[in-house]
């Protein structure tokens, strides 16, 4: 399903939708769980309900890629440059990890 910001109507009937998705499947969606930037392209990563929602995930514990990738990065299992190209220029580029000792 689509999300259309320029239709309030199409916003409600979408929320309305998922409401009742939710309680078909035995969840509860709760209004402080629900994130909406009313004028705000979806193809824009900086969002006042975007940046509510990743705020919201750091505080239940879950890691974003940028903080994983550090710790890829230190693992030797990939490169900053990796790690850059998939993370958003919204969130913090990840420490710089020391080099791996060549043997």
């Amino acid at each position: 399903m689509e999300w259309n910001s320029s239709s309030p109507h199409q916003m409600v009937a979408q929320l309305e939708a998922l409401r009742r998705w939710a309680t078909a499947h035995g969840h509860e969606l709760k209004d402080d769980h629900v994130y909406i930037d009313e004028g705000y392209s979806g193809a824009r990563l900086d969002r006042p309900a975007l940046d509510r929602l990743r705020d919201a995930a750091r505080r239940s514990g879950m890691t974003t890629l940028a903080d994983d990738g550090g710790r890829l990065i230190a693992a030797g299992v990939t490169t900053i440059d990796e790690v850059l190209s998939v993370t958003t220029a919204h969130e913090e580029p990840p420490a710089a990890a020391p080099k791996a000792a060549t043997v």
